[in-house]
């Protein structure tokens, strides 16, 4: 069941874009503290960084688990005129500008450090220093149900802050995957089998686990070393078992490139869902120009009746990519699509 205040990282992203405005705004104070939930490797510190940069902030990012709790109120020196301890700022405190305060992981710190960030969290003050208009604080961290060895926040601490959830959403995921280029075999196995995209168990036999960030360090060792296997480096074990077994489907394909020049191709019978997806994205990813992606089109209407859910996902794998998506849009049979597939366009 969906908690009511999870979002997935598209909309994580919408709302760290208007908090981004009002930074630039300087009005970063208007707006209450915001702690990131999630689980490792989902994205939640990516995206702020991408926002950051989209809208020219800076990011200071505070892992609070690595210091000591008075390294946050600074040194105190003494001051030989009013004879008097002054405390000197620590470097990592914004001066001046605009941008991100970034408690990564405040989970992972001990209660003494969670408690010192009370005051910088509410207030925007530790001691005598306080956080340019500027700067605005936000936190991220994992879930006691993600398998992570965290701290219980004190409940003072979370009621300086406004909490979301962010969920994984594959096909938000896919969607990023087409921009980077992540292998077509990765895209279309993790739509066989969507339970392996992100699977954190504490009994699991394996160190490496399968979640977005190393889905792309999967494809990453994959193409550095020409070696499929490399995958379980990344992913773990079993899972990297069940990605090579598919890839077995890959050698069992039809002929791609003559469906993308006849807009004919044999389809497997409705119980081999793998040779399926590996089929309809291969047809979503390999178009490179205006014929064959009207061929696809003519392939998608063939479909459309008793294969929906496949054809959807051919056509938004299209549509996601600008070049083959605005070819799509010019196709002779893009109305007919349209129409055809009206809930998938939505």
């Amino acid at each position: 069941m969906r908690r009511s205040n999870s979002v997935n990282i598209k909309g994580l992203k919408d709302l760290l874009i208007e908090i981004a405005k009002k930074v630039q705004e300087g009005k970063a104070f208007e707006i209450p503290a915001l702690f990131i939930w999630g689980p490792p490797g989902v994205g939640k510190s990516t995206i702020i960084r991408e926002v950051a940069k989209e809208y020219n902030l800076k990011v200071i990012d505070l892992r609070l688990a690595q210091i000591d709790p008075a390294d946050l109120r600074g040194i105190p020196f003494p001051d030989k005129e009013t004879k008097r301890l002054v405390w000197w700022i620590p470097e990592f405190f914004p001066k001046d500008g605009k941008g991100f305060l970034f408690l990564d992981e405040l989970n992972l710190a001990d209660l003494s450090i969670q408690a010192t960030a009370y005051q910088l969290v509410l207030d925007r003050r530790v001691g005598n220093y306080k956080l340019p208009d500027g700067w605005y604080v936000l936190a991220a961290g994992n879930r006691k149900e993600d398998a992570v060895n965290v701290f219980e926040m004190p409940d003072p601490l979370v009621s300086r802050f406004i909490h979301i959830e962010v969920e994984p959403d594959l096909d938000i995921w896919i969607e990023w995957a087409v921009k980077k280029g992540i292998s077509e075999e990765i895209i279309a196995y993790l739509k066989y089998r969507p339970e392996n995209f992100i699977n954190i168990k504490p009994n699991r036999v394996s160190i490496a686990y399968p979640c977005p960030r190393t889905w792309e360090f999967a494809d990453i060792i994959w193409k550095l070393t020409k070696n499929v296997e490399t995958v379980a480096w990344a992913v773990g074990g079993p899972v990297a078992a069940d990605f090579v077994a598919f890839l077995e489907v890959y050698r069992e394909l039809p002929d791609i490139e003559k469906a993308l020049e006849t807009g004919e191709i044999d389809f497997p019978s409705r119980e081999k869902t793998s040779m399926w997806w590996a089929i309809s994205t291969a047809l979503g990813l390999r178009p490179k120009n205006q014929r064959h992606i009207d061929n696809v089109a003519k392939i998608l209407l063939d479909i459309r009746k008793n294969f929906v859910e496949y054809g959807s996902y051919i056509l938004n794998l299209i549509l996601r990519d600008g070049e083959r998506g605005l070819m799509l849009r010019k196709s002779k049979f893009y109305n007919e699509l349209r129409e055809a597939y009206f809930d998938s366009l939505l």
